[in-house]
């Protein structure tokens, strides 16, 4: 469902992004100015769908400054503050840098923050003007939690919607397009929290000429693209008062924490959305090789301790794509959110 009547579109005033010399020695000649000439460069479409989100949040952003005058928040509102964490790795350097670009590209409509305690990670984050944060570490294996990454991001920024990507996974447009109108949809106001996630495409040795301008992600896709199993979720877009403070510690980057998250949301009864067909979802593949993380120390990590906080064994197919009740579709040009029948090893 597109917006609906009655909202008006407002015109945005975008600030061009500076990438300083020490990134642009990293690019050959036209790319550097040919990636400051695109990032942040809006569509049209993307810029009616903000103007008439921006006219709606506005007056939020004044509400939250009125009720909340001690907030450490000065940021000005955004749609959606997305997140990652990440150690600078020379052999992923390509990677982390195609992630800055891309997510740089959805500036100011989306707020891109990168938590690490690294400096070189947090030395290219910042050149893309992204946000850094600190995070924190409770465990051995030096991975963060899920929970905490989200409770930091809402403390430190205000948007209305809130998500953790894997920092190897680029967006195009559709994650705006597709999270405006979820919010406007008239199902929405239905339930009190809204949990958003798809699957993704694996593509091969991505470059940087690949993502100078987002509207090439699509086209790589339909290109090079393969859509991978529905047990992997590399991104969580959820609300701003979601609860995650009741979320156990499980950590990032290691099996089952996803699959529990989303088993957990359609249990809880919250609005969960598969947006597969209208978020194209790239993860920027090194090789055929998909499955590292099931293979490290820590990869039983998650496992035992959601069975230790359940009491139980858990069923994680119930939290595969796939099992998700509600999903996005585009149907003359209109975003539109249906309902599928699922298979019996979901329920």
């Amino acid at each position: 469902m597109l917006i609906g009547n009655g909202i008006k579109s407002t015109e945005m005033q975008l600030k061009p992004t500076v990438v300083p010399s020490v990134i642009q020695e990293n690019y050959q000649e036209p790319l550097a100015q040919t990636l400051l000439r695109n990032l942040t460069a809006l569509t049209k479409e993307e810029k009616h769908l903000m103007g008439a989100f921006y006219s709606n949040i506005s007056s939020k952003s004044s509400e939250y400054s009125r009720t909340n005058p001690n907030s450490s928040t000065s940021r000005p509102s955004s749609l959606l503050t997305l997140f990652t964490t990440l150690k600078w790795n020379k052999d992923k350097g390509v990677i982390f840098n195609n992630t800055f670009i891309n997510w740089a590209s959805l500036k100011p409509v989306v707020n891109p923050v990168l938590f690490t305690n690294d400096p070189m990670a947090a030395i290219y984050a910042k050149a893309f003007n992204w946000e850094v944060l600190n995070v924190t570490i409770n465990n051995s294996y030096g991975l963060p939690e899920v929970k905490n990454l989200y409770l930091d991001a809402i403390k430190a920024y205000h948007s209305d919607y809130y998500c953790f990507a894997n920092a190897d996974i680029l967006f195009d447009g559709g994650l705006i397009k597709t999270i405006v109108n979820i919010h406007f949809n008239e199902i929405a106001p239905l339930y009190e929290h809204v949990f958003i996630t798809a699957k993704r495409y694996n593509v091969v040795n991505v470059t940087r000429n690949d993502v100078v301008k987002r509207q090439h992600i699509k086209t790589l896709i339909h290109d090079k693209g393969e859509l991978f199993t529905p047990s992997a979720e590399d991104f969580f877009i959820t609300d701003r008062s979601y609860p995650w403070d009741s979320i156990p510690e499980v950590i990032v980057g290691i099996p089952a924490y996803d699959n529990w998250l989303v088993k957990n949301a359609r249990e809880k009864r919250h609005l969960v959305i598969d947006a597969t067909k209208t978020i194209q979802t790239l993860h920027q593949s090194e090789d055929q090789n998909h499955y590292r993380s099931h293979r490290t120390k820590a990869s039983s990590y998650n496992v035992n301790l959601l069975k230790e906080w359940s009491h139980t064994n858990i069923n994680y197919n119930k939290g595969f794509v796939d099992c998700i009740e509600r999903f996005t579709d585009i149907d003359n040009d209109v975003l539109v959110v249906r309902e599928r029948m699922l298979r019996s090893y979901c329920n």
